[in-house]
């Protein structure tokens, strides 16, 4: 999408593959969710690319791989609900499965990975599951410290 010469710098190679990533991802992601054509998805992806490398210009920082420094808030988030009191009288009890399929459902996510968020296993038979209900390390532990 950019042109590039034998005389860019390494530097330049991997800004112009990272912005034509963002604009061929971006643009995918346009033309399968809102159903528009290619050319528009582009042009509007060339156009958020060209507004972030003004906005950024002259900075460098980490890109991490995936979005797990923005999945955080989202975990604990889970993390809260899983604990809370149920919203409804008849909502499932903290700390429960059936919790954790509310929140699945909730989150768009699989049990697998909300009993992942929340330190338990699904299965105590298999690995070791981290007791994420304080009420119950408190009665184990005889107190906390």
């Amino acid at each position: 999408m950019t042109p590039s010469t034998a005389s860019d710098s390494p530097h330049i190679q991997k800004l112009r593959a990272f912005v034509d990533a963002l604009v061929e991802l971006g643009a995918a992601e346009i033309v399968g969710t809102l159903k528009v054509e290619r050319a528009a998805a582009v042009t509007v992806m060339l156009d958020v690319a060209n507004r972030l490398c003004f906005t950024y210009h002259g900075q460098n920082f980490y890109v991490p791989a995936g979005v797990a420094p923005f999945r955080s808030a989202k975990h604990q988030e889970i993390r809260r609900q899983y604990g809370a009191p149920a919203e409804a009288a008849d909502g499932p009890r903290p700390y429960s499965r059936q919790r954790i399929e509310e929140l699945a459902t909730r989150f768009g996510l699989t049990t697998r990975s909300i009993y992942s968020i929340v330190g338990q296993s699904p299965d105590p038979g298999r690995g070791s599951a981290v007791v994420a209900n304080p009420k119950l390390v408190h009665d184990i532990s005889g107190g906390l410290n």
